[in-house]
């Protein structure tokens, strides 16, 4: 399994994922044929995982799924990861979400791999993306057959989902997330899974709308406003070129330059205010 796994490294960073696979179906016929009796000849479930990431990446969809279902006779594997991949690749550039959506269901069914939060937020996600609304209402249907009640990612999608199409709903899911959030900051406790309800993307999501629908004064309340509360969420860089762009696009430009010198002054240099989150090398929605 070592060799295996060196191989199939190798091949993939040199994004020879065809090479990378064949190496794979010869390890996998030499497993067949010994029943599984050699341990050694079973490849790593982080190999899969290594040759899945690099057909997502070069968007080798056949190969993507031929690599997951070779995984799921073997026990002892991450097979949600597995699937994750599966699904992240078929709902890249929200393509394939229909058939995203139907393995979703088969690996339930037909393989037994319950999927995680991460799966149903990547179709989701994907459905919002790609306004495939009928597709987003049945996936939250599902969710809720199976008491799957999601994390911030998920309430974050679905206010995206409420902004775009029913505005006046996602207001409202919007005050109902401040609310339970400040319940959980104040009784000491997160109100769903130990999480927070609402984070920076969902600051970033409202400020976003408001500063399209009504402008920088009410967006900038917003904010103003979720910082007064106490609710654990501090404007990034995002959130400052969200209103600052609502003022250009207003042309309060002296209005704009002011905010740019306030929040130079504050500590957010210029060279931040790009939608970068430098000190955690991550880049906020």
């Amino acid at each position: 399994t070592e060799v295996t796994a060196a191989i199939v490294r190798a091949a993939t960073a040199c994004q020879e994922v065809e090479i990378a696979w064949d190496v794979m179906c010869v390890v996998l016929q030499r497993a067949q044929e010994l029943q599984a009796g050699e341990a050694a000849w079973v490849p790593r479930w982080d190999t899969f995982s290594t040759l899945m990431s690099a057909c997502r990446r070069r968007r080798e969809l056949d190969l993507l799924l031929r690599a997951f279902k070779a995984s799921l006779p073997y026990r002892g594997f991450s097979k949600v990861v597995l699937l994750n991949i599966l699904l992240a690749g078929l709902c890249d550039h929200n393509r394939h979400m229909d058939v995203a959506a139907y393995y979703l269901e088969t690996a339930q069914v037909k393989w037994g791999v319950r999927p995680n939060e991460v799966s149903w937020n990547t179709l989701l996600g994907a459905a919002a993306r790609g306004g495939q609304h009928r597709l987003f209402e049945d996936m939250e249907r599902q969710m809720r057959e199976q008491g799957v009640k999601g994390d911030v990612t998920t309430r974050n999608i679905q206010l995206q989902h409420l902004l775009a199409v029913r505005p006046g709903l996602g207001l409202q899911l919007f005050e109902k997330m401040k609310m339970q959030q400040e319940e959980g900051l104040r009784e000491g406790r997160r109100e769903v899974g130990g999480e927070d309800v609402m984070d920076l993307r969902t600051m970033n999501s409202m400020a976003g709308h408001l500063a399209r629908t009504r402008g920088f004064d009410e967006a900038q309340a917003m904010v103003e406003e979720v910082r007064r509360r106490g609710l654990g969420i501090t404007p990034r860089a995002v959130t400052h070129n969200i209103l600052l762009d609502a003022l250009l696009k207003m042309g309060r430009v002296d209005e704009a330059l002011e905010y740019f010198y306030g929040i130079a002054g504050n500590g957010l240099g210029a060279a931040d205010v790009d939608g970068s989150d430098r000190r955690n090398g991550t880049r906020h929605n």
